[in-house]
């Protein structure tokens, strides 16, 4: 005769036994896939923001830049914020082209001219928010990268001298809290 409540209890336990080590995995595979897709994205950006700088960029040059990478991937595990940005500056890239080019066909008339100074001020400010950004980060990413390598040097420490880790641990802590309230607000 099966006992049914022991296996009931015996298969629940084995279903969280096993769960347990699946959820940390999963979560730390998450969290490494996102990591990886900002550094990626961080690269991109900047080679986005070296083209955005540069006064002979086209339209065409910026849309190849684009191509060569998997922006959409990458807009499903970031979020849509940054690439708002990226799509804002391609939209006034595409407007100031077609300014340009109506001004080129229409030299005399005044009102294009004062559309295309418009455009062009708009595209300044796209690029300049999508530059800002950018540029922010590539700071992120290098102190993802501090903050990183600090972690792993005290967990390396802590393992080969816990006492002496500890207490410079706790020196340093000292010696910030100290430092932040001296520091004038």
């Amino acid at each position: 005769m099966i006992d049914w409540p022991n296996l009931l209890i015996g298969a629940l336990l084995g279903a969280v036994i096993t769960a347990i080590p699946w959820a940390i995995d999963h979560s730390l595979v998450r969290r490494d896939r996102f990591a990886d897709a900002l550094a990626a994205w961080a690269v991109a950006a900047k080679r986005i923001e070296l083209l955005a700088i540069l006064k002979t960029t086209t339209l065409a040059d910026l849309y190849r830049t684009r191509l060569a990478y998997p922006i959409d991937r990458w807009r499903l595990i970031l979020g849509p914020n940054d690439f708002v940005l990226l799509e804002g500056m391609e939209a006034a890239y595409h407007r100031r082209e077609a300014a340009a080019q109506a001004v080129a066909d229409d030299p005399g008339n005044a009102a294009l001219k004062r559309q295309q100074r418009t455009v062009e001020n708009k595209w300044k400010s796209a690029s300049v928010a999508f530059i800002n950004m950018s540029r922010g980060l590539q700071d992120g990413q290098q102190l993802a990268t501090l903050y990183r390598e600090s972690r792993r040097r005290f967990w390396r420490s802590l393992g080969r001298h816990p006492v002496a880790t500890l207490r410079g641990e706790l020196h340093e802590r000292r010696a910030r809290r100290a430092a932040e309230r001296q520091r004038p607000r």
